[in-house]
This record gives C-alpha cells, sequence and structure tokens, in this order.
C-alpha cells in the first residue's frame, strides 16, 4: 500500500501527526480505545493517557468539565464497506437520513462516523484520489492517521487567513460564511462557523473547546494551540 508518509513527501501535504484533548471521562475513553478500538496504548499517567493511531497521536487530558470535538481518520480508498463492518461490530453508527455510508460526492469519498465516550464525533474516511490500496482485512491497523481536525471559530475567514499566512495552506473546499476546509486530502482543518454549524450527522452544536495540535507541511512542523477562544500558531521546525 502508497503509504501517506510517502505521499506527505512527495506532494508536500499537511499531515496532523499529533492532537491532546481534554476529557471528564478519561476511565471510559482509555478502554474504549485501547480495547474496544484496539489502537496501541504509547504512555498513560493518572490524568492522561495517549494511543497511536496509524501515523499520529492522540492524547487524553482529564479534565472537570465535558468537552467534545470532531476529528477524521483516513482509512484505505476503497475499503468503507469492510471498515464498516468493523465497527459495527464494536459502536453504533451515527447515520444520515437512515445511511450508515455517507458519500460526499464532490470530494470522491465516502465516511462512517460515530460517538465515542466524549461525544467526540469520530470519522473514518476512505479518500478514492488518493489510491491508497491493500489486499488486508481491515481491523484496527488499517485505520492510517488523522486526516481531519474540526475547528469551531467565530470568523471562518479571519481563521482561514491566519492558517494560510502561518502554514502557507489554501483552502480545499467550501466558502467563508460558516465552513472552510483548509488544506489537502492527507489533512485537513475543517473550520466551521460555531454560530452556525452542527456537528455532521448530528445535531451536537460545533462548540469550541480547548485543544493542541501538530502538524507538518511538508518539513515544516507547526504547533497550533486553541484555548477555546483564539487560536495561536508557532512554526516549531527544529533547525
Amino acid at each position: 500500500m502508497y503509504g501517506l508518509q510517502a505521499l506527505n513527501e512527495e506532494k508536500k501535504s499537511m499531515k496532523i501527526t499529533e492532537i491532546t484533548l481534554r476529557t471528564n471521562c478519561l476511565n471510559k475513553l482509555l478502554p474504549f480505545y485501547t480495547e474496544t478500538l484496539g489502537f496501541e496504548i504509547v504512555e498513560e499517567t493518572v490524568v492522561s493517557f495517549t494511543i497511536k493511531v496509524g501515523s499520529s497521536m492522540i492524547t487524553f487530558v482529564e479534565d472537570d468539565t465535558p468537552h467534545y470535538h470532531h476529528f477524521a481518520f483516513n482509512i484505505p480508498s476503497f475499503q468503507i464497506k469492510e471498515a464498516l463492518a468493523w465497527l459495527k461490530t464494536k459502536v453504533d453508527i451515527l447515520t444520515d437520513d437512515g445511511k450508515e455510508i455517507v458519500d460526499f460526492k464532490n470530494w470522491n469519498a465516502e465516511a462512517v462516523y460515530f460517538f465515542d465516550p466524549a461525544q467526540n464525533v469520530v470519522e473514518l474516511i476512505a479518500r478514492k484520489n488518493l489510491g491508497l490500496k491493500t489486499l488486508k482485512p481491515f481491523d484496527q491497523y488499517s485505520v492510517l492517521g488523522l486526516s481531519e481536525m474540526g475547528i469551531p471559530v467565530e470568523n471562518v475567514q479571519a481563521a482561514y487567513l491566519q492558517i494560510a499566512s502561518y502554514c502557507g495552506l489554501q483552502k480545499y473546499s467550501g466558502d467563508f460564511n460558516y465552513f472552510c476546509a483548509v488544506g489537502d486530502e492527507i489533512g485537513l482543518f475543517i473550520l466551521v462557523d460555531q454560530s452556525k454549524k452542527q456537528w455532521f450527522p448530528t445535531s451536537l452544536a460545533a462548540k469550541s473547546f480547548p485543544f493542541t495540535l501538530t502538524c507538518m507541511v511538508g518539513t515544516k512542523s507547526f504547533y497550533i494551540q486553541h484555548n477555546g477562544e483564539k487560536m495561536s500558531i508557532v512554526n516549531s521546525t527544529l533547525g
């Protein structure tokens, strides 16, 4: 299978390498991600744990208040039905108008959605344009890494300009009214107007909660911190 790392280096795409999220249900998330879904645990403390999902890391840190986000993982381009069958043995599938597989025709992609115990809206997306092929049966090792991070904001255009100017990323889809996807099919920031949007395909309001994120754009590394109100971006490339 032609890996995401090779594609990232070839296209100088944006790759999300790590996110850190807060939660008030750490004790539920740990068995969900490591036992139910079977992802590898990298580190565990009294107040946090880190899992490895494909090429990405996710850290959950204990907090007193509920937090929820939307994030997506890339999977092989033509395994959406296999991914759905695998997921249905483990979670309840979120549907769109009764459909378990959502067909994004404009993106040439198909996706399935589910909640984790913190009500994070989690997505597995098969992007046909990437041409990622495999003959292996679908399991937790088929999940290739973080593909999208949802970022609710007050002003979509201002957030886009901030990301574009710091990271050199371009608009992939949408407009500056209530939704704009920034980056490409390997890595996308999903900017949404928090006063107008809900996290698809749910009725959950797209509220803004704190998170941190590390991404690579070509050979440059960027650290993004969101405190729930404002976003800051730092070029953290070494050397």
